[in-house]
């Protein structure tokens, strides 16, 4: 090994100052979630006096993601925060759960006396009652939505849910009465563990078909307890005694058998098949992990912040992601191998890892302070790692970086010696410094592409290359050939063969077509950048020395610092996965969604944080598996893209209006007092409950967003309109994941500002006022033809004043009286008076008593008699009580009147004029005597007459005319009539 020239040891001793004050800066401190070797992500759960007697028999998820505890007398939903106690009948409280089972709206509940309880989801209130007569076991579904009940000793009850077939408890055909579990699969068997080995059944017409397992004697134990089913139709089987096997139910033979270990004489709980791993749990508290792939078991212990189940019950998949694992008095939900820690190998603590390497042969190469060494990720984790290099060869050497070239050597960056060149096969190494032509002896970062080789130094960069004999060349390539800065964190070949240099002050670099190129941008000027990655679209991202990350996209540079979310602005490594950026920082580790620049807070989400990782400590292999370095060993990131898709699940739980629960899965129409509106909702997030927040916004009422903590908000005196509630998870950020609830709900208007009673009142005063217009139209009419009737009157009334005939006659009748009879002249001329001052009296009156008319009558009568002597004869019987009524002024003396014009008075036949009631009519009658020659009728009379009743008294008359006599009723106007 060549040693450093003596005129640059001052130099590095001022760079190996540097990078000791670099890594510890780095490295503060650890305090990881977990402590023990190979630890997963736990969160215990202890529900003590919550529940009735503390202690879970059963568990299961419904479709809303609450968690379904059963216990001895009750049943639990569990959101992380809070235990809602469902109802449950008293007369079985003595009696525990044995078994849950979720499906769409509704759950059903298996008891340790027989009864099968059933529930609707939305109620939550218990309906139908089954009765088993053994206890239930377990309870799964076929592809026909048969219910299919197993119990411990009373065979297997079969319940048809929609009730088109009979139910059956079925014995014969089974190998025993004892059954533990089932499992169905996709082609409509329903397999079930017995005490006497494994059997299928199906519903063949209205029987039940069951098949015997084949091989059973070759089943390492016939007492099966555990039953699950993987995406390959394999059928794991775990058994009381004999572990764990893998049955092909295609070819009905044994596949694989789990190695045995400490399964073995453990009896096997409960089976769950999560993506490419099969965990295990047995009722002594172990839990196990099985990767069928490479045949490789391994054991969790929990840790002790968050310790498992003395007895595991049962493992029940969460919609979360992960799963719960749930015991007498725990539950505790675990996020599975998608992060699993290793601090500790076999009791030995890792250590401080300065740098990971996951190679083509799947291996994980890491170096602590105690050297270089090598895990085969085919063996179980159990199984320490190998160490590399002995102590003494390397006692003195610092690792600070690995690298896999095309030819599966392993190059190892030192501080201070250079690198060191690997045969993996061979264990074969070669050590290269500045004498054989490296810029200088610090190596910070490795990469390559092909036959080239780069080397990032304190020096500048070193590019290796290497010939047709496989002897490596160095080119040195410092600032003075472009580079810009000497001190070079990070080295990383695009896939377009452009390099890329994060350096210590100077910002970016590249090199391409054979020369340096700096990125010209002033905000990088004079920055350190620690790494560097590149998404799948060609956009560049690197972490910027307390500054966050950037990603340059085009010429637009944009930063993502606290305000986006990230957990720190001291960033130590990035990486890109598919569709995200891997961050990762002293505290946590981040990831930034490539397609909307959206910061999702794994670390903080899932409980994992102050990890303290290394600088450009970060590794990953061609599966998208991650390992990252720590102060305390590395953490294993399986799935990135699956862990950053987890989002708490939203639920809404109760609406009320005023004050009062109401139904929700239906639309909500409400009346305009109705207005007082309270949402009770959750976030379920197990892994930090307590730190939900959410965004709010009642469309309709809020102008904007706002955030709360609070799982109840209410809304009073809201106005008539549409009204949706937006629920969002903000994240620990305060960004807007894609959980969110949408409610819609109308308050009515009050029916009198509702559409239709506004129309109907406006067409009810337009038709009111075209009545009131009508009528008012009508009584102008009416009063127009009153007016004109009575000047028609007056007129006629006047021209009968001044009618030749009857002055001459009554002059005529005058003079004869004079020359005969002087004191009847007088009186005559006092009644012709009275009659026509009677006449002009009345000409402006509408109606006058009957008794005042009745003596115009008798005037006119009077002086007519001086002339007709006895042929004409008035006869007047108006009874004293109608005599104040009214009647037409002139109506009686025109009827009089027209009785002459027509008819003859001569003492043979004289004109008899009658005028008498007759029921509520004043008849004015007369004998039919016809003139030889009459006089042309007009019939204005009776038509003056007859209008004047109809538009004074609304009332008509009556004319009646026979041989004898000819009859006008005239309708009495009483002083009540209006």
């Amino acid at each position: 090994m060549s040693k450093s020239r003596s005129k640059c040891k001052h130099k590095l001793k001022l760079v190996n100052l540097k990078l000791s004050l670099i890594i510890f800066f780095l490295w503060p401190g650890f305090y990881p979630v977990a402590s023990a070797s190979n630890d997963l992500v736990f969160r215990t759960y202890e529900p003590d006096y919550h529940i009735e007697g503390g202690k879970i028999t059963s568990i299961a998820e419904d479709p809303h993601g609450f968690l379904l505890l059963g216990t001895q007398g009750g049943i639990y939903k569990f959101d992380g925060l809070q235990y809602t106690t469902l109802l449950f009948p008293d007369s079985l409280k003595h009696i525990e759960i044995t078994t849950i089972f979720c499906r769409a709206k509704e759950m059903w509940l298996g008891l340790s006396n027989g009864y099968l309880l059933y529930y609707e989801q939305q109620t939550s209130v218990p309906g139908l009652l089954i009765d088993c007569k053994s206890s239930v076991t377990d309870i799964q579904t076929d592809n026909k939505n048969n219910l299919w009940v197993s119990t411990y000793g009373n065979g297997i009850f079969v319940y048809d849910v929609s009730g088109t077939t009979n139910n059956y408890v079925v014995k014969d055909g089974l190998p025993d009465n004892v059954l533990y579990a089932l499992q169905p699969d996709s082609s409509g068997w329903i397999w079930a563990g017995t005490d006497a080995g494994l059997v299928r059944c199906r519903m063949n017409g209205k029987s039940v078909e069951f098949q015997s397992c084949k091989h059973k004697d070759l089943f390492p134990d016939l007492i099966i307890h555990a039953l699950a089913l993987d995406a390959n139709n394999c059928l794991w089987i775990g058994f009381n005694e004999g572990g764990v096997i893998c049955y092909d139910i295609e070819n009905e033979q044994i596949s694989s058998k789990v190695p045995a270990c400490d399964i073995k004489n453990c009896v096997v709980s409960s089976l769950l098949v999560m993506k490419d791993d099969l965990w295990i749990a047995t009722y002594n508290g172990s839990l196990y992990c099985y990767e069928p792939a490479n045949e490789l078991l391994n054991e969790y212990t929990g840790t002790d912040l968050n310790p498992l189940p003395a007895r595991i019950l049962k493992l029940c998949e969460s919609r979360l992601g992960g799963f719960w694992i749930t015991g007498d008095d725990k539950l505790t939900w675990t996020i599975g191998r998608d992060i699993e820690f290793f601090t500790s190998e076999n009791g030995v603590k890792v250590g401080e890892i300065h740098t990971l390497l996951a190679d083509s042969e799947n291996n994980l190469w890491f170096c602590n302070e105690n050297g270089l060494f090598r895990k085969s990720l085919r063996d179980n984790n159990n199984i320490a790692s190998e160490r590399v290099f002995t102590p003494k060869e390397f006692d003195n050497v610092f690792f600070t970086c690995l690298y896999e070239d095309a030819k599966g050597l392993i190059w190892i960056g030192t501080f201070d010696n250079g690198v060191i060149v690997l045969d993996p096969q061979t264990d074969q190494y070669h050590f290269y410094n500045e004498s054989d032509g490296l810029s200088n002896n610090n190596i910070l970062s490795i990469a390559g592409q092909g036959n080239e080789i780069w080397l990032s130094t304190f020096g500048g960069v070193t590019l290796a290359t290497k010939n047709a004999n496989e002897k490596i060349n160095f080119e040195r390539l410092e600032k003075k050939s472009g580079l810009g800065n000497n001190y070079i964190y990070q080295i990383y070949v695009a896939p377009d063969k452009r390099v890329w240099f994060a350096t210590d002050g100077s910002g970016i670099s590249y090199y391409e077509n054979g020369k340096f190129e700096q990125l010209k941008d002033k905000r990088l000027i004079n920055k350190a950048v620690y790494s560097l990655a590149q998404e799948k679209a060609g956009v560049l991202w690197f972490a910027v020395a307390d500054e966050g990350v950037y990603r340059l996209q085009g010429d637009s540079l944009r930063q993502f610092g606290l305000v986006d979310g990230l957990g720190s602005l001291s960033v130590t490594s990035i990486a890109a996965t598919e569709n995200y950026i891997l961050v990762v920082n002293n505290h946590r580790i981040d990831l930034i969604d490539t397609r909307t620049g959206e910061v999702i807070q794994t670390g903080e989400n899932i409980d994992l944080h102050d990890i303290k990782a290394g600088l450009n400590a970060l590794t990953t292999n061609k599966k998208g598996q991650f390992w990252i370095g720590m102060q305390r060993g590395y953490i294993s990131l399986k799935y990135p893209e699956k862990i950053a898709q987890l989002k708490p699940i939203l639920n809404l739980k109760n609406v009320l209006v005023n004050l009062r629960p109401i139904q929700f899965d239906k639309p909500i129409v409400l009346e305009h007092d109705q207005n007082y509106l309270s949402f009770d909702f959750t976030g379920i997030w197990y892994p930090r409950p307590g730190d939900m927040r959410f965004k709010v916004k009642l469309e309709g009422e809020d102008f904007d967003w706002y955030n709360t903590r609070d799982h109840f908000i209410s809304y009073s005196n809201l106005s008539p309109g549409n009204y949706t509630l937006h629920l969002l998870d903000a994240g620990n950020s305060g960004s807007v994941s894609d959980s969110k609830i949408s409610l819609s709900f109308t308050i009515l208007s009050p029916f009198w500002k509702r559409w239709w009673f506004i129309s109907a009142s406006v067409i009810f005063i337009l038709l009111l006022l075209r009545w009131y217009f009508h009528l008012r139209l009508k009584k102008l009419k009416r009063d127009q033809q009153i007016l004109h009737e009575k000047i028609e009157f007056e007129y006629r009334n006047l021209r009968n004043q001044v009618n030749p005939h009857f002055l001459f006659n009554s002059f005529s009748t005058l003079i004869a009286l004079i020359e005969s009879d002087s004191i009847k002249a007088v009186s005559y001329v006092e009644k012709l008076s009275d009659y026509f001052r009677s006449i002009l009296q009345y000409r402006d009156t509408e109606l006058i008593p009957i008794i005042e008319e009745q003596q115009l009558l008798e005037n006119y009568i009077f002086l007519q008699q001086k002339r007709y002597a006895s042929s004409l004869c008035l006869l007047v019987n108006i009874p004293v009580e109608i005599q104040n009524s009214r009647i037409p002024p002139m109506t009686l003396q025109m009827l009089a009147e027209n009785a002459l014009k027509h008819n003859i008075a001569t003492k043979n036949k004289p004109l008899i004029l009658e005028v008498f009631m007759e029921g509520d009519y004043l008849v004015v009658a007369n004998n039919l005597q016809p003139k030889n020659n009459p006089e042309v009728s007009t019939a204005l009379g009776l038509k003056n007459i007859s209008e004047r009743y109809r538009l004074f008294a609304g009332k008509q008359i009556v004319v009646d005319k026979n041989p004898e006599k000819f009859v006008v009723k005239l309708p009495v106007i009483r002083n009540t009539d209006k």
